[in-house]
């Protein structure tokens, strides 16, 4: 054996020894041991090549995912392409998530929030805004080392834990809210440069010096021309867009050039801070010239601390009224919160990170501490280094002097500078994440409106799109107008975060078993709470309005019926809520008559090629879709499982295409037998979990059976076993026609010779919820015999019928005893009425057939007459001529023949006829049955004949 096929491998993450596999090499021993030894057999397998490889090639594709040491032994192939090199914590996480976080707010805004909120409002907003993004962080990292990430970042994560609808939907609101900040930082930067150089002038007189004293009072940027800003951010833009065009190696090699001013500009600021005193600055710009806390700071922090109402100076909030725009706590919030965005900045590149589980949860949660200690010891201060108002008592401190962190800094031109490379560093980062986000969206398919960008490599037409986007933001010319769009969007995406995790670990999937082991999901809860509370705290119409946005794109990649399966969270809580509800249905012993309803078990007969038999069959199951139960369309095959396995798959797969073309909504079964008897009964038996199984067996018509006796056979084996089952059947004559639609006025006609427990009556009422059914007639003809009153009796079924809120026509048919036939109807007797408005007729009638030979009827409505009734008091009518039987019937079948011509004397133009079906006997050959039933459907094409379940009522009077 080549012992230098495997080689270990001091380096990896953590310190660990990690294996260095070549697969190509391992693939070539273990053929030659393999073959030698035959390790195969004794797991019952055969040795072969081909098993082999498939083996290597998982191990090839694991190789794929992970981190390893290329092989020394092989040199690369000098005419391949060289991959884009692999970025590692520091420059692919750490470093991009610093510049996206320490933005334009923290040196712009920040200062002006302390002024506004005071010190003691600010710390809560930042500790508030750095606790959500720290929990949202601790739930990435969870996310992220659940297995291999690919490129996409958040929304890789998101829609593999979620669903492609809602990572999608939520994905493409963070593309625009990413692509939206870097306008932001844009804007930033341009704000910076507008005030460094007073003299810069594009379009219109600009700069603090041609100000009158209102417009200074009232804010610098409230007030000044926003054309200059605009034109001049479209500028910077541009610039922005020409680097990243070059591809993120040029983006990664600018970075630490632009984050080294930036860390600089921070230090210089506290240090200016720290020796204000020593250094003489301009009461104009209202800093003090001394650190004194007690003339700025520590009054505030009076007595009223505990309950956050702050006294004096800086602690105090003092929300500008009057003449400017009114501002809150929760306006504050808003504009604050962009300034902690950025912790996804790293997981954007998941596609170019060496290690993206190693470094995603290192890298971010470094950049979310470093970055919240700088915010909170900068409020701090600023609150004890200035005042709100300078010593001339105008209102030019905090609460306005945007660039008060460069007029206390040490070093204000370095400072300056500082600030425009954090704005143009995170520009930057987001201008190369953004259009990641949306080629990783388009590669999925989820959305055609976005195939055009899909593609590989540096998304250049993804990169044209945000720079459009991001040209109508900057157009604005005003920060604060677009940072509170902002937060609605970086918060949907930290939403879905944390409610990934939270999902994932209350339904304990066996795949979720991150490697980040510092959350849980209570910090998942707490950081989806803390993300909803800020959306819709700080503009509840802007949430909402986001919300609705999210859930038009959910319902419109829904709408496209992606055919993906990416073992999502969503699914895995369809199983739980499944498991939970078949749980449930199994303590159940009994269904309550008011919610029984036909659970079907279909047989159906498809052919290997794919061919149905008997279409008519489905498109009845699916006018059954009002009853709101299961449907199981099922077929037996006859065939050896153990080497015909992929033709069983082949026809459920074909059976699974006929129900999704009938919009059935529904699940397929395909039992395969040497013997289809056999078969049959297994799928009786098997169907169905739990309490959630059939009760209602629903076949064909055997319409060859003279030529095929085996068709009507296997129907009569059906029914039979069924029955012993106590499940309901219908029969259906006249699948083979069943019609698309139908003419108006017409009727269904139920011919209630023996009671069902109702299922007659329910299936009209489920077949009538359909819209081809919904204006149908229904009539009502009940059969009895000469011993009943038809008069009293109509009287009570049509109370029965009312109190059922069934509104049907009633015809009373009345036997006449010439014969003696009458005497095998059963009789329903003078308190029939009153036993059935109590619902109790399982034991009234017995539950056996029998056919009239001639009969009378009793009925008040003219034949004519098509409008709805519901109390009909039948009337007697002369007796019509006794029926002409034919001679070639068998005596025994007279009765049954005497039926089917009452059937259709009245019934012959209902576009439906429900009818008791008579169940096989044991002293009944299937010829006989068969015979039986062909003479009491004859001339009916459309016809169900049911049977119900044994002393099972499934209708009731009761609400």
């Amino acid at each position: 054996m080549d012992v230098q096929a495997v080689k270990s491998s001091a380096s990896g993450v953590d310190g660990k020894r990690t294996m260095t596999i070549n697969p190509s090499d391992v693939t070539s021993v273990v053929e030659q041991q393999g073959s030698k030894l035959g390790v195969g057999t004794i797991f019952g397998y055969q040795t072969d090549n081909s098993r082999v490889k498939n083996n290597l090639k998982f191990l090839d594709d694991t190789q794929s995912t992970t981190t390893r040491e290329p092989m020394a032994e092989k040199p690369a192939d000098p005419s391949a392409a060289k991959p884009s090199p692999k970025l590692g914590t520091l420059m692919g996480v750490y470093v991009p998530c610093m510049q996206n976080i320490l933005g334009a707010i923290l040196y712009l805004r920040l200062s002006w929030i302390v002024g506004q909120a005071g010190v003691g409002m600010t710390l809560i907003i930042v500790l508030m805004c750095c606790c959500t993004t720290f929990l949202t962080s601790l739930s990435l990292s969870a996310i992220a080392t659940n297995g291999a990430i690919k490129a996409g970042g958040p929304y890789y994560l998101i829609s593999r834990a979620l669903g492609p609808e809602f990572g999608g939907s939520v994905g493409l609101c963070f593309y625009v809210g990413t692509t939206i900040a870097a306008a932001l930082y844009v804007l930033g930067a341009v704000e910076v440069i507008k005030d460094s150089i007073q003299d810069l002038v594009i379009v219109g007189a600009s700069g603090r010096g041609n100000m009158t004293d209102l417009e200074i009072q009232c804010g610098e940027c409230q007030r000044q021309n926003t054309s200059d800003f605009a034109v001049l951010g479209i500028i910077v833009l541009i610039a922005c867009t020409a680097v990243v065009f070059g591809g993120v190696k040029y983006v990664s090699k600018v970075a630490p050039f632009v984050l080294i001013p930036v860390l600089l500009s921070v230090a210089l600021i506290w240090l200016g801070i720290w020796t204000a005193s020593a250094r003489d600055i301009s009461p104009s710009t209202g800093i003090t010239s001394h650190w004194d806390f007690s003339k700025t700071f520590s009054p505030a922090w009076g007595a009223d601390l505990q309950c956050l109402v702050l006294r004096d100076d800086n602690g105090k909030p003092l929300f500008t009224e009057d003449d400017l725009p009114p501002f809150d706590f929760y306006q504050a919030l808003a504009l604050y919160f962009p300034s902690v965005t950025g912790i996804m900045a790293g997981s954007n590149r998941s596609g170019d990170l060496r290690n993206a589980q190693h470094s995603i949860p290192l890298g971010t949660l470094a950049a979310v501490l470093t970055t919240s200690a700088i915010y909170v010891l900068t409020v701090i201060f600023y609150g004890g280094v200035a005042e709100r108002e300078n010593a001339l008592g105008q209102a030019f401190g905090l609460k306005t002097n945007y660039l008060l962190s460069a007029d206390v800094s040490l070093q204000a031109t370095i400072t300056r500078i500082g600030i425009i490379m954090s704005s143009l560093g995170a520009a930057l980062q987001s201008l190369t994440g953004a259009p990641r986000l949306l080629q990783a969206i388009a590669n999925d398919n989820l959305m055609p409106i976005l195939k055009h960008f899909q593609g590989t490599g540096e998304p250049r037409k993804p990169l044209l799109l945000t720079f459009i986007i991001c040209l109508g933001c900057v157009a604005t010319g005003n920060i604060n107008v677009i940072a509170p769009l902002i937060t609605m969007f970086f918060l949907m995406c930290y939403s879905a975060v944390n409610l990934c995790v939270l999902l994932m670990d209350l339904m304990r999937e066996p795949n979720w078993r991150p490697r980040f082991k510092y959350y849980h999901m209570s910090t998942a809860l707490a950081g989806l709470c803390l993300c909803l509370f800020i959306m819709f705290s700080t503009s509840f119409i802007i949430a909402i309005v986001a919300c609705c946005v999210v859930a038009l794109i959910y319902k419109y990649i829904e709408f496209q019926k992606v055919k993906v399966q990416w073992g999502d969270g969503t699914r895995g809580l369809r199983y739980q809520r499944a498991r939970q509800a078949l749980l449930q249905l199994e303590k159940l012993t009994t269904v309550h008559v008011k919610n029984w309803r036909p659970q079907v078990l279909l047989f159906a007969k498809i052919q290997a090629d794919g061919e149905m038999h008997q279409p008519g069959l489905l498109k009845f199951l699916g006018e059954l879709k009002g009853a709101r139960g299961i449907s199981i369309i099922s077929t037996a095959i006859e065939g050896n499982l153990i080497t015909q396995a992929h033709e069983q798959m082949e026809i459920e797969r074909k059976l699974r295409q006929h129900r999704d073309a009938n919009h059935i909504r529904g699940f397929t079964q395909v039992v395969m037998s040497n013997d289809i008897s056999t078969a049959l009964d297994s799928l009786l038996q098997t169907a169905g979990l739990g309490g959630f199984c059939p009760n209602t067996v629903v076949t064909a018509w055997p319409t060859s059976w003279k030529t095929n006796i085996k068709g009507a056979e296997r129907m009569m084996q059906i029914l039979t076993s069924a029955h012993a089952m106590n499940m309901a059947k219908i029969l259906i004559k006249g699948h083979e026609s069943w019609p698309k639609s139908l003419p108006k006025l017409s009727t269904i006609d139920i011919w209630w010779v023996v009671h069902d427990g109702g299922l007659l009556l329910l299936l009209s009422i489920i077949l009538r919820k359909h819209k081809k059914w919904a204006n149908c007639l229904l009539r009502v003809f009940v059969v009895c015999n000469s011993q009943d009153k038809p008069d009293k009796l109509a009287k009570k079924i049509s109370t029965f019928l009312y109190n059922m809120r069934i509104n049907a026509r009633l015809k009373v048919v009345q036997l006449t005893d010439e014969g003696g036939i009458s005497a095998l109807l059963p009789s329903r007797g003078a308190d029939w009425g009153d036993d059935a408005e109590n619902a109790k007729l399982g034991s009234i009638v017995p539950n056996s057939m029998s056919m009239m030979e001639q009969s009378s009827v009793y009925d008040d409505l003219d034949d004519t007459d098509h409008g709805e009734r519901s109390r009909d008091v039948s009337v007697k009518r002369p007796k019509p001529p006794a029926a002409e039987f034919r001679q070639d019937v068998d005596p025994k079948f007279r009765t049954t023949y005497a039926f089917n011509q009452m059937v259709r004397k009245f019934s012959s133009d209902a576009a439906l006829v429900l009818c008791n079906l008579p169940l096989p006997s044991e002293n009944k050959t299937t010829e006989m049955y068969m015979q039986h039933l062909e003479i009491m459907m004859e001339a009916i094409p459309h016809a169900l004949l049911v049977a119900g379940q044994k002393d099972e009522a499934v209708i009731t009077m009761y609400s």
